[in-house]
């Protein structure tokens, strides 16, 4: 059994948008059963893109030692975790195949042999106004059933809000802007609302007034065939039901499941009237 681990990872904690990400690793792999047999150093980032393999070494001898550097590319204008993974095959000549990094990702079993991980996080450097302590900020987005928001640049978390109240990180100074997306043939976008440069924005996409505190806005979407609001204001509440009766149901139909896949969304029969969210 081929057993190993990383013996140092060094990794910046901190970057500006555009540098250089270099890190550096060193570990260690012993084989009693295989004089030939190979390694795998793999690095995986959300943030970054698809992963990568940064090391392949056809190991000669019973045990494998090393240390090196690698590029990562560049900093992006977000932070971004890191996952590092070491893998061994007793087959020196073993192609590496991601189908099975995958696999072994949803938690089933490859050919090749898990030795090791380590785990790191960037935080995103970018200089502060003067006098200004540096700090994330909150923009709380609060969409109606009707669609979902996306924000650009993308969340520290890089979360799209869908169907219900979601808060999205910003670097201090940031301008945010956000694009409400309706459900396609049965809702349009309507305004903007709260915390928006301008108070209250018809335009889409639109932006968040200047991430110097926290922000709330609010994303309204319309009904397909319900009227607009005469000046832009809202409608009144509809009238109370006599006697305690229960209001009438909503106009949204009721017998059909919403489901988001990607940027398309699915129409479903259902026996309940749930809408469902990425």
């Amino acid at each position: 059994m081929i057993t190993g681990n990383f013996t140092t990872v060094s990794v910046p904690t901190s970057l500006a948008v555009g540098d250089e990400i270099k890190i550096t690793v060193g570990f260690s792999a012993v084989n009693p059963n295989a004089l030939y047999w190979a390694t795998y150093l793999i690095a995986d980032s959300p943030g970054l893109g698809e992963p990568r393999l940064l090391d392949k070494a056809r190991e000669i001898g019973q045990a494998a030692k090393r240390t090196k550097t690698y590029s990562l590319g560049r900093m992006p204008d977000r932070e971004i975790a890191i996952s590092l993974f070491l893998f061994a095959h007793d087959d020196a000549g073993k192609d590496w195949n991601w189908g099975f990094y995958r696999a072994w990702l949803d938690g089933y079993g490859t050919e090749f042999e898990y030795l090791a991980s380590s785990y790191h996080f960037i935080k995103l450097v970018t200089p502060a106004p003067p006098g200004v302590k540096q700090q994330i900020l909150e923009v709380d987005i609060t969409p109606s059933e009707g669609g979902y928001v996306e924000t650009s640049p993308a969340s520290v978390e890089d979360k799209t809000v869908w169907y219900n109240d979601d808060i999205g990180h910003f670097v201090h100074g940031t301008r945010v802007q956000v694009l409400a997306v309706p459900i396609p043939g049965l809702y349009v976008f309507e305004k903007w609302s709260d915390e928006i440069e301008g108070g209250v924005s018809y335009s889409n996409p639109a932006f968040v007034k200047l991430m110097t505190e926290h922000r709330a806005v609010k994303a309204h979407f319309r009904l397909i065939g319900t009227p607009l609001p005469p000046d832009g204001e809202e409608p009144p509440p509809p009238p109370p039901p006599p006697d305690g009766e229960e209001p009438p149901p909503s106009p949204t139909p009721k017998n059909w499941t919403w489901l988001a896949i990607g940027a398309v969304v699915v129409l479903a029969l259902a026996t309940t009237g749930k809408k469902g969210r990425r």
